[in-house]
Order: C-alpha cells, then sequence, then structure tokens
C-alpha cells in the first residue's frame, strides 16, 4: 500500500465495514508509517513499504469497544481525545 488511491481505498472499505463509526464524534485516519523506535533494542525499524495503520480519533462520547482492534492485516489505533476536538 504506497499511495493515496490505497490509503482512501481502505478508507472506504473500512467505513464500510464499520458503520458503527459514522458518528460525530469519531474521525478515521489511513495513513503509512515509515518508521518506529523501539525503547527495547535503541533502535528504529523502518518500514519498506511503509506500514499502513488505522487511526480512529473519538472523544468519550463514543464507546471504544465498537472500534475493532484489526481490519484486514492493518493494526487499528484507537485514541481518545478532548470532545472539543470535534468541535
Amino acid at each position: 500500500m504506497t499511495n493515496m488511491t490505497d490509503y482512501d481505498k481502505l478508507t472506504t472499505e473500512f467505513k464500510e465495514s464499520n458503520p458503527q463509526l459514522d458518528h460525530p464524534n469519531v474521525e478515521i485516519h489511513v495513513g503509512g508509517i515509515l518508521s518506529s523506535w523501539s525503547s527495547e533494542t535503541q533502535d528504529e525499524q523502518l518500514f519498506i513499504p511503509p506500514k499502513t495503520d488505522i487511526t480512529v480519533k473519538y472523544s468519550k462520547k463514543f464507546d471504544p469497544k465498537e472500534i475493532p482492534d484489526t481490519f484486514k492485516e492493518h493494526k487499528v489505533c484507537k485514541v481518545e481525545v478532548s470532545s472539543s476536538y470535534f468541535g
């Protein structure tokens, strides 16, 4: 997965498979991660091609149990944000 069209396609598939996330206090982002730092080994791991993650931001007005942990082979990162983030 390397271009914007692939990210858009994955975003659409994720939203269609998880209609409960169509909520005013939920934001979904799909993007590539180029590297990750390991505090254990004190080393940076590079991802070639970039690793794709799905990030779901939500406020306390949304139940995080509704967010899956993975989608296909992709990890889903759950990030709680302030209600004011959504306006």
